[in-house]
């Protein structure tokens, strides 16, 4: 994912992630592991 998309629009991901969600406790680990990791 992060070839097709690249490097800034996973940190923009991550950081609506973290806007909406900011425990992670929404879907853990099914786009991003650890607070961060891209998993797929």
């Amino acid at each position: 994912m992060r070839g097709f998309l690249g490097d800034a629009a996973i940190r923009e991901m991550r950081a609506i992630k973290s806007a909406l969600d900011p425990s992670w406790r929404m879907a853990p680990g099914v786009l991003f592991e650890n607070r961060g990791q891209l998993t797929i």
